[in-house]
């Protein structure tokens, strides 16, 4: 027998993720009252998929699911919205053949009422069975029918769970993946956050900051005011102090460059910055900033200023090293201009003209050679 619109009613049955899912004690405790109420020694809950039917809550039977070809219930579903009744199934032809009809402990007796979800189809049913003809009346007819709507609304609220526990674990992995990627940006560019708790005085680094400060997370869990402060240099201290006390009590974010000595006794320059972040009410609850490493940028402006003042001091030296020589040839060229030139007053000057240009070529090439090792020095920054 061919199911209308088959492929729509399995995906309706995928929607619920419930196929092969461990026993729950609200589907178990329906299967019990419908077989009291029935007074049928089985009662089973059935899913029924393109190849089987599956038990997600049984009693009194044993098989977690059998094959589609002998489930009555595939038969049941085919009316929705009628609970199907087979007094005796020796007398039914459709179950003549069927192992379950005629085996040990044979389904003589089956009623079914199919479970038809909201977007109208019926993924299985809540059946009772019997091992002997009997009847069924219109009162346990109604019941069974009654007992199957409260599985389809309990199949709604448990797929309505599954579905926010998705968008919940979507939520954290989207958290987790945005924070992955925020820890990993402070470490490409080198930039620690911190959050001071102000009300238990709880103080939260990043991983980077940690990196920043040479500690080790594992053997310092707990990172403590105290231990931040005397990290940080001492000539810098006063100045850390004053702006963080402004931002505290004004509640403007504040900025300063600071030294910090790392416990290898290395020093690094920091770039912090915090503000103050308050609650509706204007309490203070947390002090929270970053902290970046400029250290290459400071050892840069040093090596600036030492360049500078190295030029300041060359650049003086040189020209009164350069104005001996030319003041030299100066007097010289006035002397020849004294009277006149002879071929051997000639090669007499020439000597010191010599002497002079040898000097003024050794002081260009001093400069030129300091130029190119500073030049150096700056690219090598």
């Amino acid at each position: 027998m061919q199911m209308m619109d088959e492929k729509a009613r399995l995906q309706n049955l995928e929607d619920y993720s419930v196929l092969d899912s461990l026993p729950e004690q609200e589907f178990d405790d329906i299967v019990e009252i419908a077989s009291a109420v029935c007074n049928a020694p089985i009662s089973l809950i059935t899913l029924l998929d393109s190849q089987r039917q599956w038990f997600k809550a049984k009693i009194g039977f044993e098989k977690q699911e059998t094959p589609i070809e002998q489930a009555f219930c595939y038969y049941a579903i085919q009316n929705p919205e009628q609970v199907m009744v087979v007094s005796d199934s020796w007398q039914d032809k459709r179950f003549d053949g069927n192992p379950l009809a005629h085996g040990q402990n044979p389904v003589r007796f089956y009623a079914g009422a199919p479970l038809l979800t909201r977007e109208g189809y019926a993924l299985g049913t809540l059946c009772v069975i019997d091992n002997v003809p009997r009847q069924f009346t219109p009162e346990q007819e109604r019941i069974l029918k009654i007992l199957a709507e409260r599985v389809i609304k309990q199949l709604e609220l448990r797929r309505e769970n599954i579905r926010h526990q998705r968008l919940a674990a979507a939520a954290t992995l989207r958290h987790e993946i945005t924070l992955q990627r925020l820890l990993e940006a402070q470490q490409l560019a080198q930039i620690g956050s911190w959050d001071w708790d102000l009300t238990n005085n709880n103080l939260y680094w990043s991983p980077e900051l940690f990196r920043l400060f040479g500690l080790d997370a594992k053997t310092h869990p707990e990172i403590s005011f105290e231990l931040w402060q005397s990290m940080v240099h001492p000539a810098d201290l006063p100045l850390v102090r004053e702006t963080m006390r402004t931002a505290l009590k004004s509640g403007v974010s504040g900025i300063v460059e600071y030294r910090i000595i790392r416990s290898n006794g290395e020093t690094l320059w920091l770039l912090g910055g915090g503000k103050i972040s308050k609650d509706q009410h204007g309490g203070d609850l947390h002090l929270i900033g970053t902290a970046l490493d400029i250290t290459n940028r400071k050892n840069a402006e040093e090596a600036k200023l030492q360049y500078l003042a190295t030029m300041e001091e060359m650049l003086f030296t040189i020209s009164h090293k350069f104005r001996k020589p030319i003041v030299n040839i100066f007097a010289l060229i006035n002397v020849m201009n004294g009277g006149p030139l002879t071929e051997q007053k000639i090669k007499e000057y020439l000597p010191y003209f010599q002497s002079f240009a040898t000097e003024l070529d050794s002081y260009i090439r001093e400069v030129n050679d300091f130029l190119q090792e500073s030049q150096i020095r700056i690219s090598d920054r």
